[in-house]
């Protein structure tokens, strides 16, 4: 193309709407297409964040016991994404010098843990946790840990010198696919 002095230019050619409109179409399309297995993927990833979150829950409440010479306990709602970790409130243990536990009498009693949730769209499914005679012992004092009538699991406790219950509990995504967790 010439312009008035005489130069050429090269031709540019322009987008047509029509152009624009029709590559939006099979982008759209190509999401659409995309999405479900996309979607799917980040479902999965979810669930396995949130088996890694209880684990780290659990791995803190060890070390917590361990340190402070109490016993811990964790608790979740089944159907629900809520759970707590907390000291127990109660007539506390400690270690003893032998190794043993002894009571420790708490004057002011501890507080509940502060209630947490599960990632968007993951719920526990449910658990189990094998009582052993210290987990007897705690289990006479119903006080001591949240309520089973009020919807909160059984408790899961972390002793002083490292040990815990023996847990599983199964966590579930939107789409039922299930993880589970042992301790």
């Amino acid at each position: 193309v010439r312009d008035a002095m005489g130069e050429t230019h090269p031709l540019h050619r322009a987008v047509t709407l029509l152009e624009v409109l029709l590559t939006l179409a099979v982008l759209v399309l190509l999401g659409g297409i995309a999405w479900p297995v996309l979607n799917r993927a980040f479902e999965n990833q979810r669930l396995k964040k949130a088996a890694d979150l209880i684990r780290a829950e659990w791995t803190q409440a060890r070390v917590q016991a361990m340190n402070t010479g109490c016993v811990y306990i964790f608790q979740f709602v089944p159907g629900e994404s809520r759970y707590t970790t907390y000291r127990r409130v109660s007539s506390e243990v400690e270690v003893s010098s032998g190794g043993g536990f002894e009571p420790l009498s708490l004057e002011t009693p501890q507080p509940f843990g502060k209630e947490q949730t599960l990632p968007e769209g993951i719920t526990f499914a449910g658990g189990e946790s094998a009582w052993d005679s210290r987990a007897e012992m705690f289990g006479a004092d119903t006080t001591a840990f949240l309520s089973q009538d009020q919807g909160w699991s059984g408790p899961i406790f972390f002793y002083p010198d490292g040990t815990t219950s023996t847990a599983r509990v199964m966590l579930r995504n939107e789409r039922n696919r299930y993880i589970i967790v042992c301790l």
